[in-house]
């Protein structure tokens, strides 16, 4: 079912910046829409003869339109001129003089890159989910997939968009009723070892290279390693 948000206001409730030092707000200005759709399915094969109507399968793709994200007020902190990053210290007035980044190479005042989306939402996701559930045996496999994603318009730390690339994990787990009272599982989480890749962006719109196309970096990689985790459950 298609969804429409208007989001012309995401920090509506938030109070004034002067209010909040040490703190981070943004908002987004003109007329920007969130819209999207899902389409799931499930079901078990259960008209299938003997242990195969145990078979089932779960299917879901969501999708994601943003337009006209403008962000605004990207750094808005008691000592900092708004719309100035803070990274390394700029747009500190003291260190600056009250001139944004006169004085001092590393502050900026409105030259901060727009993404123009909002944080952590993929346009495209897809999750494949393989059930089994038969008598004293149950397993399921999952595989989980999402496109790229902003995960901050402007960090705290480089001043600048902060991106994830698209990634799927896998996992499973299996279980298996000893009795009615004695249970054992089998939990594996990233089977495929799948590695989150963050990404930087060093170039794009801003008011001095206004609707210039993103430039990204890769800049961070993490996994959560392989895990399998064994349990036993009673009960009486």
């Amino acid at each position: 079912m298609a969804t429409q948000a208007d989001v012309r206001r995401i920090a509506l409730s938030l109070p004034a910046a002067e209010q909040v030092p040490d703190r981070f707000a943004f908002s987004v200005r003109s007329k920007g829409k969130l819209k999207g759709f899902e389409v799931a399915y499930q079901t078990f094969f259960d008209s299938l003869p003997g242990a195969w109507a145990g078979l089932g399968v779960q299917l879901n793709y969501p999708h994601t339109d943003q337009d006209d994200i403008n962000n605004s007020n990207l750094a808005v902190q008691a000592g900092y001129l708004p719309g100035s990053t803070t990274a390394f210290g700029g747009g500190n007035k003291t260190s600056t003089g009250g001139n944004g980044n006169n004085g001092n190479p590393l502050s900026f005042t409105s030259n901060v890159i727009d993404s123009h989306r909002l944080a952590g939402i993929s346009d495209d996701a897809y999750n494949i989910v393989g059930m089994y559930e038969y008598q004293k045996v149950g397993a399921r496999l999952a595989y989980s997939w999402r496109s790229e994603f902003l995960t901050a318009n402007l960090d705290c730390c480089i001043g600048l968009p902060v991106w994830q690339k698209a990634a799927g994990y896998l996992d499973g787990s299996a279980r298996y009723s000893i009795n009615d009272n004695i249970e054992l599982s089998l939990d594996v989480s990233n089977i495929l070892n799948t590695t989150a890749v963050t990404q930087q962006q060093v170039f794009g719109d801003s008011t001095l290279t206004p609707d210039a196309k993103p430039v990204k970096l890769d800049s961070g990689w993490v996994r959560n390693d392989r895990r399998f985790q064994l349990g036993v459950r009673f009960k009486y």
